[in-house]
């Protein structure tokens, strides 16, 4: 079996919305963001990155493994932004300024009274709730997707162009990702930051579905494709504790995915 290995450097109106974590206060700086100019390189056929002329910000975005899907295959992986937002923990997959992408999906937290949404990629919209209203937000400028809340249960986010419709829970994590016609990528039972499984909507059992762990012992997040006894793909994202500069300035943490053996 052949193998890869990849080495970088480096996811409102109402007071029940407390559920969701607290979010980044600055938004907009990071991500794939519409309009921007960015220089683009690749590193390889599983790692790509990106420069933002405006801001600065470095993207380097991973793809560890894709199910098959009725109309486009289901992307899961992890993505790195230099001026990101998310911190590290010892005891969830959390990593300082990564985003775990799951079908593309992204996660809700909140600040203050707004919502603010993190795409797959890193990117961030911040979302205000509509007054007079306690389930409408307005969507800022070019951010063609609408939130709404359902009531105590959580949040869907619709594309107003394709009529993908992602289905968040009251902590803000994705449950499923639907197209237009209601074939619905599920995400399930999450544990430690991580759902233990992602299942797309075309192929066999095996094949449509991802199963994720996390390792508190070895900081590892490990995602395993099963299509038979004879074809299995691993990816695992194995973090290093974070390193302090002097002054004490917070640097990213290292994950470096292992090598991931080749279906056959």
């Amino acid at each position: 079996m052949g193998a890869t290995c990849i080495a970088l450097v480096g996811g409102f109106a109402q007071v029940a919305q407390a559920a969701l974590p607290t979010g980044p206060t600055t938004t907009g700086l990071t991500g794939s963001r519409p309009g921007a100019t960015a220089l683009s390189f690749r590193i390889s056929d599983q790692v790509a990155a990106s420069v933002d002329v405006a801001t600065g910000n470095l993207l380097v975005a991973t793809q560890g493994l894709a199910l098959p899907g009725v109309n486009n295959t289901i992307p899961i992986g992890e993505t790195y932004n230099s001026l990101g937002w998310q911190t590290g923990s010892n005891s969830t997959a959390a990593a300082y300024n990564w985003s775990l992408g799951l079908a593309s999906a992204g996660s809700l937290s909140v600040v203050g009274t707004n919502v603010i949404y993190t795409g797959g990629d890193g990117v961030t919209w911040k979302l205000t709730p509509v007054s007079g209203s306690s389930t409408a937000f307005t969507s800022p400028a070019g951010f063609k997707q609408d939130l709404v809340k359902t009531g105590t249960t959580g949040y869907t986010l619709t594309d107003r162009t394709s009529r993908q419709v992602v289905t968040f829970n009251a902590d803000g994590v994705a449950t499923s990702v639907a197209d237009r016609n209601g074939n619905s990528t599920t995400l399930n039972s999450y544990t430690a930051g991580v759902p233990a499984t992602v299942v797309s909507t075309a192929g066999p059992t095996g094949a449509r579905t991802a199963a994720l762990s996390f390792n508190g012992s070895t900081l590892a997040t490990t995602i395993t494709q099963t299509a038979d006894q004879y074809n299995t793909r691993t990816v695992k994202y194995q973090r290093t504790p974070p390193e302090t500069s002097p002054g004490s300035r917070t640097l990213p943490e290292t994950r470096r995915p292992s090598p991931i053996p080749a279906m056959t």
